[in-house]
């Protein structure tokens, strides 16, 4: 009869717990500003 009480009690815990079955897929955009005077853009980059 205790097994019977764990099992469901850990079976209700297993479906309370969050879950991220579709994660976020965002890539990491980076912004970087540099000054470079007398260059061109092609150099700078």
């Amino acid at each position: 009869m205790g097994a019977i009480v764990v099992t469901i009690s850990i079976f209700r815990t297993i479906l309370q717990i969050p879950l991220d079955v579709f994660p976020n897929f965002v890539l990491l955009q980076v912004e970087i500003q540099a000054e470079a005077p007398g260059l061109p853009l092609e150099e700078v980059e």
